[in-house]
């Protein structure tokens, strides 16, 4: 008996001492946090508000264990640069030509298939941007190419601006009327130096084409209609000229902006890459607003766009890391950003035409015009390589020389199908 009351004993002592030993749980040592990634983002120097107003915070504030770096660059050799040796993860892409962009950039076509990423509300823009039929780099923004008016001008003149489509021939007609004075005085009814983009969304209304495939007679009609607004009508300025040489074509300009609407020199501008910080500047200088853009008889206007886009670098260390942040930053969450911030998103969801909606001060109502058009990059409106950018080339020529007055229409084209044999 007294050894069992002995063994006992000893049983709930050691029983006792085991469980004193044990640490409570509270201080059990927490798991140790994901070791921060950095992911180094090439930006062009100026540009780099976008990205820490918007993009960035958002981004690191859903992804503590990211952090983003920027650094910026001036000329594609810099960038080149950055995207090779490593120095750089995402690249926003900036004075890149598209045929040299796999330099630059990896290809994103495997994260975009095995990714959630929905691709359909960025419409054209994916299928525009391609280089090769490979995927290079997604839009996070775009600029916008409108036709911005000086409302109390607008009205003076008795012109009422559609709040729908309208036809090229009525857009004419408008911009005649709007038209006053001569010499100094000359009120122009519509300036630009963007006469190109113009010709480029006729011709693909009227031939649902590439402007660079329309036959001679199709050309000859679309340069006839804008030769006759500027030295018929002369309601609308003469094309700035180009200095052709054997490298491509090319002209130096001040960029107008809004000057002339601000200025009275002119009731109309086509402005090309417009974005939040045109809005701005704008509405503390002029009571403006946005017509939309003319189409063919009961076709869908074409909007052009000017897409901002990111791409992970050819030489990231990190590219999974690289390709988060674009997903982010051109899909929903960032696109919604962005238009709250008033930057025109290339991500076009409901979500995000909602946020466009939300911003203030609320922009005027034509500027909704854009969402009843098909956005078309600038990129997809043009050829590239071979013959057909051979063939561009030279219908840019010919529509500069005659709608800059250097050249007569048949000169032009004259010169057209000598040297590109177009029939």
């Amino acid at each position: 008996m007294r050894r069992a009351v002995a063994a006992l004993t000893m049983i709930l002592a050691v029983g006792c001492s085991s469980a004193s030993k044990a640490p409570p749980t509270s201080q059990v040592a927490p798991p140790a946090p994901a070791e921060v990634v950095t992911i180094k983002l090439a930006v062009p120097e100026g540009t780099t508000e976008m990205m820490s107003e918007f993009l960035l915070p958002a981004f690191e504030a859903k992804y503590e264990h990211y952090k983003v770096e920027q650094v910026t660059y001036r000329k594609s050799d810099e960038l080149q640069e950055l995207a090779q040796l490593g120095k750089a993860d995402v690249i926003v892409m900036s004075w890149v030509n598209r045929p040299d962009l796999p330099r630059y950039a990896q290809p994103l076509d495997a994260y975009l298939t095995r990714s959630k990423l929905d691709t359909a509300p960025y419409g054209n823009l994916v299928d525009e941007l391609r280089v090769g039929g490979r995927t290079y780099d997604l839009p996070y923004s775009v600029g916008l190419g409108l036709l911005l008016y000086d409302v109390d001008a607008v009205r003076a003149a008795g012109v009422a601006i559609p709040a729908g489509a309208w036809t090229w021939d009525e857009f004419r007609a408008a911009v005649g009327k709007l038209t006053q004075g001569t010499g100094d005085q000359k009120v122009w009814g519509l300036e630009t130096i963007f006469h190109e983009d113009l010709f480029q969304l006729w011709l693909e209304g009227k031939t649902s084409k590439p402007f660079g495939e329309a036959d001679l007679a199709t050309l000859r009609e679309g340069i006839g209609f804008f030769h006759t607004m500027v030295y018929t009508d002369q309601s609308m300025v003469p094309a700035p000229a180009y200095n052709i040489s054997p490298g491509g074509i090319g002209f130096s300009y001040s960029r107008i902006r809004h000057d002339a609407l601000v200025n009275g020199k002119a009731v109309m501008i086509f402005e090309e890459g417009v974005d939040a910080w045109d809005f701005s500047l704008l509405g503390r200088r002029l009571n403006w607003d946005v017509a939309p853009m003319p189409a063919a008889p009961g076709a869908r206007p074409i909007l052009p766009v000017y897409p901002r886009t990111m791409g992970i670098a050819t030489g990231s260390v990190q590219p999974d890391a690289a390709w988060e942040f674009i997903a982010f930053s051109t899909g929903p969450e960032g696109a919604a950003m962005l238009a709250r911030g008033g930057h025109p998103p290339a991500y076009l969801s409901d979500a995000t035409r909602q946020a466009w909606e939300e911003h203030r001060p609320a922009y005027p109502p034509g500027l909704k015009s854009i969402w009843a058009a098909t956005w078309k990059s600038n990129m997809g409106m043009t050829a590239s390589g071979g013959q057909s950018g051979h063939r561009l080339t030279e219908v840019r020529k010919a529509q500069n020389w005659a709608l800059s007055g250097r050249k007569s229409i048949d000169d032009a084209l004259g010169w057209f199908v000598a040297n590109e044999g177009g029939k």
